[in-house]
């Protein structure tokens, strides 16, 4: 697996791990809040009914009270609130949403239609008001067993308020339990990808950086490792087979180089007893002279850098540079500007000649620029190869 799709499995996985984490929050609370909203709705609906409940029996046995004592229109006010009171008990029994609450609900209706039974028969027997409101009488009992279940009905709902709380407490905080997992989760599984690139990606740069400056220090036989068949380890090989064409290739131009160094110490000596081949900068390339001999070329390198550079741009582009050089009971050193076809310097050959008078004084003068077949061949490479003489 290379490290584009290593890193793409990773970070997707974070992603999507991320993903379900605030997923997970939006669904849950959501879904808590709409049960809340859901069951406190019910439950306010419910006890609102059952205060209803209650006001519908305390206007019915205020319009009972006032029926016995002879007002009249009283008898109708006691029928409507009977039925209000029977539609709210049915309609709570319809709506109910627990067995305790059917079964209380059953019990109203029953006590209700026991009521209402006991009444008519006491309006039947024509039974006196004192009977009828006494605290002994069937009926008044009747009546407070009702109201006592309409308040038991009451506190049933209080207590499904109270589970609704502790409900919607236990539901917040397993989903923050839950949403603590999934972040310890994600924050794990992020700790484990850094540790990897930090394996995979970061250590292995931090490597190749340090073999990279050993070999920039000079330690040119370093190579780094390349152990994984990913991208960093296909740009490691391609580095070090890189090095070793290079190494392979200054091998092979300083083994021609010596080469040529070799063919020019086999030259020079057919060109005199005396000769060395400078650069353009006066350093020696190749000489086959003597000790004494090359003590006289430092002068020659001086002149070199200094008067004859100046030549050097100052003469026209198809003549050479010539110069002597004379000193009392030595040999006269013949200095003069090697040219390359078509009209490119490539350095200074010396030359020593024996002359019959000598010369004390050095002069500069132009010569015709050698034809191809005249010219000497190129000079390639840097360094002084010499041959000894005997002085």
């Amino acid at each position: 697996m290379n490290l584009r799709t290593r890193f793409l499995v990773g970070y997707t996985y974070l992603f999507l791990l991320l993903l379900v984490t605030a997923g997970s929050a939006v669904l849950g609370s959501q879904r808590l809040g709409e049960d809340i909203d859901r069951i406190v709705a019910l439950n306010a609906m419910n006890v609102h009914r059952s205060m209803q409940m209650l006001e519908a029996l305390e206007r019915h046995d205020s319009a009972m009270l006032t029926h016995l004592l002879g007002v009249q229109g009283a008898l109708e006010q006691v029928h409507l609130y009977e039925e209000r009171f029977a539609d709210l008990a049915a309609l709570g029994l319809a709506e109910t949403g627990s067995d305790e609450e059917a079964v209380i609900l059953a019990g109203i209706a029953e006590l209700f239609t026991r009521y209402q039974h006991e009444r008519a028969l006491a309006f039947e027997r024509s039974v006196s008001v004192g009977e009828i409101l006494s605290p002994e009488g069937e009926l008044n009992a009747l009546f407070r067993r009702l109201k006592g279940e309409v308040h038991q009905l009451l506190d049933l709902y209080h207590e499904q308020t109270i589970a609704i709380g502790q409900h919607t407490h236990a539901s917040s905080r397993q989903q923050l339990m839950l949403l603590g997992f999934l972040v310890a989760l994600a924050l794990l599984s992020l700790g484990v990808l850094t540790r990897l690139m930090q394996e995979h990606f970061l250590g292995r740069l931090a490597e190749a950086a340090h073999v990279v400056g050993a070999i920039a220090s000079g330690d040119r036989r370093r190579r780094i490792p390349a152990v994984k068949n990913d991208e960093l380890g296909a740009l490691s090989r391609l580095l070090n087979q890189a090095l070793d064409n290079q190494i392979e290739l200054e091998e092979t131009v300083q083994g021609r180089l010596n080469q040529q160094r070799q063919l020019l110490l086999g030259v020079l000596p057919e060109i005199s007893q005396h000769v060395a081949l400078l650069g353009l900068d006066g350093e020696p390339v190749a000489t086959h002279c003597s000790e004494r001999f090359l003590e006289r070329l430092e002068p020659v390198a001086a002149w070199i850098r200094s008067e004859g550079r100046a030549a050097l741009h100052e003469r026209p582009l198809l003549t050479t540079v010539e110069e002597t050089f004379s000193m009392p009971g030595r040999p006269t050193l013949h200095v003069k500007l090697l040219i390359a076809p078509p009209a490119r310097p490539v350095g200074w050959l010396v030359v020593s000649r024996a002359r019959g008078r000598q010369e004390t004084t050095a002069s500069v003068q132009a010569a015709p620029l050698p034809t191809a077949q005249e010219a000497p061949a190129p000079l390639t490479g840097r360094g002084a190869a010499t041959t000894p003489q005997p002085g």
